[in-house]
């Protein structure tokens, strides 16, 4: 029996750096670059988020305080699992190769985790509501007094002729380049990352990177932005711009347990009546949003 234990303990050691090497490898994209990373320390963390960041002005007499309209909004961690079950004379008595693979795939799904969480969260913004009690795409958001904005369009994305892509994604940059604060005074946003589903990956390549459309007219959009491809977003039709390179990103993502992998031995009852082991991999976290005046998206329809 020592000797099993010492063998299992040794196959789990070795199964467990693989999953931790597995998770170290970079993903798809960097999730952070359009998420701001909190880390929690709480079930439930409650956000109150500028919705009037101060410009800088003319120090004349007291200080101007801009004070933090808060609304309370609140974003809940939420456990999450994956579990593998293998006989113990599985791990007993073969090389630890027979189940790298298995490893590694248990590991991908949870590096996943965080930009699924996230992606989800983007293409659940015509419906899911953010700090100021609106969806997080709207065309109402409260602005100051009896003014709102709008950061929802309708028009599908369309890349053919110049009149066509300033329509729609045009409709975007010029949008969240508008974007005022409580006073009045310009944003000055600019915005960088497109996130199209697989249908509209083509179309979005061609504005990343094509000098000309098919009317042979100079796209005004070369360069500008980065393309992020996602099969998670619910319609082959939707696609969102974003601001990323300020201090805050639209989006938030909250960590109150990273990744990491168990095990059910030898010490455990389900052990004894069945002699086999589970493995699971395991994470506690969560995604929201942040400021609507980062992000513009539109369904291509109305």
């Amino acid at each position: 029996m020592i000797t099993d234990r010492r063998k299992l303990d040794l196959t789990f050691s070795g199964l467990k750096t693989i999953f931790q090497n597995a998770l170290k490898r970079q993903g798809r994209f960097n999730v952070s670059d359009i998420a701001t990373t909190i880390n929690s320390s709480v079930l439930i963390e409650v956000y109150e988020w500028l919705s009037n960041l101060p410009q800088m002005r003319e120090w004349r007499g007291s200080k101007h305080i801009e004070a933090v309209r808060g609304n309370n909004y609140k974003v809940e961690n939420t456990p999450w699992e994956g579990t593998i079950e293998i006989p113990q004379r599985n791990l007993q008595h073969n090389n630890l190769g027979a189940y790298r693979a298995l490893m590694e795939g248990l590991s991908n799904i949870a590096r996943a985790l965080p930009e699924r969480l996230v992606l989800e969260a983007l293409t659940a913004g015509f419906a899911e509501k953010c700090y100021d009690g609106k969806a997080f795409y709207a065309t109402d958001h409260p602005l100051r007094e009896d003014d709102t904005f709008s950061n929802k369009g309708t028009a599908a994305f369309a890349i053919d002729t110049q009149d066509n892509i300033i329509a729609s994604l045009g409709a975007g940059f010029t949008a969240l380049a508008s974007m005022l604060d409580f006073s009045g005074e310009p944003l000055d946003y600019t915005p960088d990352v497109l996130v199209v589903p697989p249908a509209l990956e083509a179309k979005a390549r061609v504005a990343e990177m094509s000098e000309r459309l098919e009317d042979g007219k100079v796209n005004p959009y070369r360069g500008r932005f980065k393309c992020v491809v996602s099969n998670r977003l619910k319609t082959a039709t939707e696609w969102h711009l974003l601001v990323t390179m300020g201090g805050i990103k639209p989006f938030l993502l909250q960590t109150l347990e990273e990744p990491m992998v168990t095990m059910l031995g030898m010490d455990s009852d389900h052990y004894f009546d069945t002699k086999r082991v589970r493995i699971s991999a395991e994470a506690d976290m969560a995604a929201g949003y942040t400021l609507p005046q980062l992000a513009y998206a539109s369904t291509g329809a109305a």
